[in-house]
């Protein structure tokens, strides 16, 4: 985790895309959780595309190696994919395709 979330982080993703919060690696922050019980939230498919089943076995992987340490894990569900890819669609239209 700490190598994944370092990875990231040092791209700079906030120049990338302002929606991004700056928010740098901080060693002080991970002390404090050192040790302690993590929550996660899985999402393990969104109801529209099924993952492949290499994609499953890695998330399945990950949740057990999570859950070996002790961390707790909380299947997350999507409110309404369907919903939420009509209007992602519906927003990458041109605007004269909307009428």
């Amino acid at each position: 985790m700490r190598y994944f979330t370092k990875a990231v982080l040092s791209a700079l993703p906030w120049f990338q895309d302002p929606k991004v919060i700056e928010l740098p690696w901080r060693p002080e922050h991970e002390e404090q959780v050192q040790g302690r019980k993590l929550t996660f939230g899985l999402m393990k498919w969104d109801s529209l595309v099924m993952p492949h089943p290499p994609v499953q076995r890695g998330i399945k992987i990950v949740e057990e190696a999570l859950r070996s340490q002790g961390h707790e894990i909380i299947d997350f569900e999507v409110p309404d994919a369907k919903e939420a890819d009509r209007i992602v669609v519906l927003h990458s239209l041109p605007f004269e395709q909307l009428s």
